[in-house]
């Protein structure tokens, strides 16, 4: 394990699940066996050296692409006890043997939520400067791939060979492998305890066979030849290892192979996960941002065309990456418009996919609010009318007054029509006032309230004072409480 191999404190000898008090142990193989000097023979299994002259092996690895190694992060985590790998034996059984080759190592990605105290998202990768000759990786289970509880799952490493690991000389020079009993986390977290255990964790048995110190970063495989995966990497355990009621503990792979391939395949991300858009009215335009994105993955990435329209609020004014394929470090962009419709806050998620089931896209959480919409003097001219009808032998006629003001953009004219107008009329000469109430309806894109009245003939040349208030409307209260209209 590396804090054993680096210097670091070992946990007591009842050790406490990470987080508990407890340095998670790293893994080497109790009651294993020697794997025979076969290349076809878990050919992946890399081993992390602390310098670049061939020893001082301290955790492992599997090759998972020609210049990707998975590991756990304990094992390079430098702030917390780690070390940075000096190079990477690659293709050798045996530490001392001849054959295989040490390759240098370009960089260390540790994931970004790995927490050294809970041993939680314990993993990270390690890239090559240069890759084997003739690389052979494994590949990476699915979540459909994972064990069931009591299937066989297969370890190796170079770990301590004793429970204690307290001698230099419990560390083989040969690789070990066992076959282990795969354990279901919730038979895992009653033995650990609630807490200790994560979604992104798989267990396996731990008596008789258990991987121990120094194993930490190494393989848990299942399958065989084609079907061959791998689906753990070895995290923590108990200390002493080999602990029949202490399970060991392993890193998901499954959990990961989306982080993963942003690293090792075809893959699009961007620096800016969240956009976000200044305030504008409802109704009126907002801004307009270029969102950039870049293939980061090892291999060029295609990138599907996007839809113009993401929501009623943001519209894609140009989409500069549909069609084309990235290659690795190059990048393009989207440009989106704010154009929110209804006041309040907004935000949508913008999907940008790739093609083929081997790449992953990229996604953006666009966000925006609109203040209320304003009802401009210019928004709210009224128009009214007046069309007498005589009747014959009767001494009234009728007059039919309409109040009309424009639906404002950016208000449904469910919103804006509301409520309803009181329209009182007071004539030159007469007492009475003459007072309608109607409702106002949407027409046209015009909110308009009509009314009618059965007037005396008398006031045909007499000047009409008309007096209209609005009610149950607050927002066209706010704009104008009453006017007036003169009529002759």
């Amino acid at each position: 394990m590396i804090a054993l191999l680096a210097g670091a404190p070992r946990a007591n000898a009842d050790a406490a699940p990470p987080g508990a008090g407890a340095s998670p142990p790293g893994a080497d193989i109790i009651n294993g066996t020697v794997v025979p000097n076969d290349p076809a023979q878990w050919p992946f299994v890399v081993a992390l050296l602390q310098n670049t002259s061939g020893g001082s092996q301290y955790c492992g690895g599997s090759l998972i692409k020609p210049r990707w190694v998975v590991t756990a992060a304990h094992c390079v985590d430098t702030a917390n006890g780690g070390l940075t790998p000096g190079a990477v034996l690659y293709g050798r059984k045996s530490l001392t043997a001849l054959g295989g080759e040490t390759l240098g190592v370009a960089s260390v990605h540790i994931h970004p939520q790995y927490n050294p105290a809970s041993a939680e998202n314990d993993i990270a990768l390690v890239k090559l400067a240069s890759a084997p000759a003739a690389p052979s990786w494994i590949q990476l289970a699915a979540p459909n791939e994972d064990p069931a509880f009591g299937d066989p799952v297969n370890v190796a490493g170079w770990g301590s060979v004793d429970p204690d690991g307290n001698d230099p000389g419990d560390y083989p020079i040969d690789l070990y492998q066992a076959t282990l009993a795969s354990v279901g986390n919730f038979d895992c977290t009653n033995a650990w305890g609630v807490g200790a255990i994560f979604a992104s964790n798989t267990c396996a048995t731990s008596s008789p066979a258990d991987t121990c110190f120094g194993d930490s970063g190494g393989p848990l495989v299942t399958g065989s030849g084609p079907s061959l995966r791998l689906v753990g990497i070895t995290s923590w355990g108990s200390d002493p290892c080999a602990q029949p009621a202490k399970p060991g503990v392993y890193t998901r792979v499954s959990s990961f192979t989306s982080w993963i391939s942003t690293f090792t395949g075809k893959s699009l991300t961007t620096a800016t996960p969240v956009v976000g858009f200044a305030t504008v009215s409802a109704g009126k335009l907002g801004e307009t941002k270029s969102i950039l994105f870049t293939s980061t993955g090892e291999e060029p990435v295609t990138v599907q065309p996007i839809g113009r329209l993401l929501s009623s609020e943001f519209n894609v004014m140009r989409d500069g990456c549909g069609g084309l394929t990235l290659v690795p470090g190059s990048s393009c962009s989207i440009d989106v418009l704010f154009f929110p419709r209804a006041e309040g806050n907004h935000s949508t998620v913008m999907n940008v996919l790739t093609v083929g089931a081997d790449s992953t896209g990229a996604s953006v959480v666009l966000t925006g609010a609109a203040s209320p919409a304003v009802f401009s003097t210019g928004v709210m001219r009224l128009k009214t009318a007046k069309r007498p009808k005589r009747k014959k032998r009767s001494s009234r006629f009728r007059s039919s007054m309409v109040i009309r003001y424009r639906v404002p953009r950016g208000v449904s004219a469910a919103e804006a029509c509301a409520g309803s107008m009181r329209l009182s009329l007071a004539i030159s000469g007469v007492r009475k006032r003459y007072v309608k109430r109607s409702l106002v309806r949407d027409s046209a894109g015009y909110c308009v309230s009509r009314h009618v009245y059965k007037l005396p003939k008398r006031v045909l040349r007499k000047r009409i004072r008309a007096t209209a208030t609005f009610s149950g409307n607050p927002r066209v209260e706010s704009r104008i409480k009453s006017f007036v209209l003169r009529l002759r």
